[in-house]
This record gives C-alpha cells, sequence and structure tokens, in this order.
C-alpha cells in the first residue's frame, strides 16, 4: 500500500476507494498487480515484495497492464 501510494505521487488517495489489488498469496517473497482509479484516470503498478526477517519490503512501478474486465468500476 505504501509503495504505491509514493509511486503516485499525488496526495489524498484512500485505499478502500482509490486502490484495487489483485490477490496474491502471503509468501516469503511474490508479485501483484495494483491499480489506481482516481479522477476518472486509471494507472496500474506492477508490484514486488519479499521478507526480510519480521519486515515485508516492497517496491512498484508504473505499467501499462489492464484491469481485470470483472472489476471495472463506472463509478470514479
Amino acid at each position: 500500500k505504501e509503495a504505491v501510494y509514493k509511486a503516485y505521487g499525488r496526495k489524498e488517495l484512500e485505499f478502500r476507494e482509490h486502490i484495487i489489488v489483485e490477490p496474491f498469496a502471503c509468501k516469503d517473497s511474490g508479485t501483484t498487480l495494483v491499480w489506481v482509479i482516481k479522477d476518472g484516470e486509471r494507472h496500474s503498478y506492477q508490484v514486488e515484495m519479499c521478507r526480510r526477517e519480521d519486515h515485508f519490503l516492497a517496491w512498484c512501478w508504473e505499467t501499462t497492464g489492464d484491469l481485470p474486465f470483472q472489476q471495472l468500476s463506472t463509478e470514479d
């Protein structure tokens, strides 16, 4: 969540309202896709994560990935 918030780079981003996370298994490392939908814009991010002792590290970058059809929202 924090990595996407920082990559998006704009304030007033509400996790429940503006961010969709592709489901993923919580393992020692992995990847997932995340979409930010706000003010009529859609941004997608690839998120990589790994566990280091008792902490998770996550980093992301913006991609051109499409939002899955079943989760497209008409309410932006």
